[in-house]
């Protein structure tokens, strides 16, 4: 994960960044008449707005499950005053950790930056 990518603030560039380079959203876009990030799922033809990855929890247990299908496992740690830990583990790679201020911020650091590696 780069510093760029580490430092963005949740929120929908987050969730547009998420949806793009680990759940595999196309053309996604800004529009600016709704306000919102939209783009084509990878199982639809049909353009909508992307999930609120960073800011909704059951969204990010959406990412969780993605990469438990591409070999991690996941475990989430919830800290005291809201703060959260995300470690991927693999045969392979053996285990990553990363933090955020939630347990969805830390997941959608945690995919970006394997994403990130994967490439």
């Amino acid at each position: 994960m780069s510093d760029h990518q580490a430092a963005l603030p949740v929120g929908r560039e987050l969730d547009a960044l998420v949806a793009e380079r680990v759940m595999g959203w196309r053309d996604i876009q800004f529009r600016n008449a709704t306000g919102e990030w939209a783009g084509y799922p990878p199982d639809s033809s049909g353009y909508q707005t992307i999930p609120y990855y960073s800011t909704d929890l059951a969204a990010s247990w959406e990412v969780a499950s993605y990469l438990s299908t591409r070999g991690y496992t996941v475990d989430v740690d919830n800290w005291e005053g809201g703060a959260a830990s995300v470690r991927l583990r693999t045969p392979v790679d053996g285990e990553q950790g990363f933090v955020g201020p939630t347990p969805a911020v830390a997941m959608c650091r945690a995919a970006l930056a394997v994403a990130t590696a994967d490439r």
